[in-house]
């Protein structure tokens, strides 16, 4: 169906940039093209283009895109553990004085409130000074995730060696020049200041959005003209035809280039 709809609109297109060519003082309600397309009044078809404003913020944000890709983990030894931090724990785990090897853990890291433990064992976490040794108990209900754990109060013992921030580096003309100019191969996007780097952003995206806005424009237009107009059926021979067409065209391309059309589908 898709397919259909694309062809009859290019047969709709290549009608109407036939029809503007000649010479027709007058716009008829409806023009007749050959191969009996019949296209609606094309003239006073009325669309809104989009604008988009590139704003101070906006490039704020695809600068911190960008320093995410160079930031740094630094870990605190001091304090105490609050909620969302990233933590790095050992502990023990005891039911009375049994020790449950298959409970234990050294040197995990993950953070808190992402379910990586039951909320209770996250919750008794916080307020724990790093560094210092942590005890608590924890009832764990029967059919819960921890199997060996069902039904049990377990007694976990251990210590949050350190928490762990994301530390995202500061975005100067250095940074720039470092990280940023080297990563682009065209003269316009070789920056070596922020204030140049910022400038080629609003430039590029700019221009990006304005074609963007452009071709939903023409989309727009086009919507709206096939829905007057009398398109014929295409047969599905022709439509075929055209889809093999193309398909040959890409096995010649991928033979030429040394990989097959499957492995080219599947990249």
């Amino acid at each position: 169906m898709i397919k259909k709809t694309i062809s009859l609109a290019l047969v709709l297109l290549m009608a109407v940039s036939l029809v503007a060519c000649g010479n027709t003082p007058e716009q008829p309600t409806t023009v007749k093209a050959s191969n009996g397309v019949e296209i609606a009044q094309y003239t006073g078809i009325e669309a809104t283009m989009t604008e988009y404003v590139i704003t101070e913020e906006f490039i704020d944000y695809q600068l911190t895109e960008i320093t995410k890709q160079y930031s740094s983990l630094e870990n605190i030894t001091e304090g105490v553990v609050a909620a969302g931090n990233m933590l790095t724990i050992s502990y023990d785990s005891y039911v009375g004085e049994q020790l449950l090897e298959e409970a234990c853990t050294k040197e995990l890291s993950f953070t808190l409130g992402e379910g990586k433990f039951v909320d209770a064992f996250e919750n008794a976490l916080i307020g724990t000074k790093i560094g210092e040794t942590f005890e608590f108990a924890i009832q764990y209900p029967v059919g819960s995730t921890y199997s060996i754990l069902d039904g049990k109060t377990v007694i976990h013992r251990g210590t949050v060696h350190y928490v762990s921030n994301v530390v995202y580096p500061e975005v100067t003309d250095d940074f720039i020049k470092t990280h940023v100019k080297d990563s682009y191969s065209k003269p316009e996007a070789a920056c070596t200041t922020v204030a140049e780097y910022r400038e080629y952003l609003k430039n590029r995206y700019e221009f990006v959005y304005t074609r963007k806005s452009r071709e939903a424009l023409v989309y727009d237009l086009l919507d709206a003209l096939m829905k007057d107009s009398i398109l014929p059926e295409i047969p599905d021979s022709d439509l075929d035809a055209y889809e093999n067409g193309k398909y040959d065209y890409y096995v010649d391309y991928c033979s030429q280039n040394g990989f097959t059309i499957d492995a080219y589908l599947k990249s």
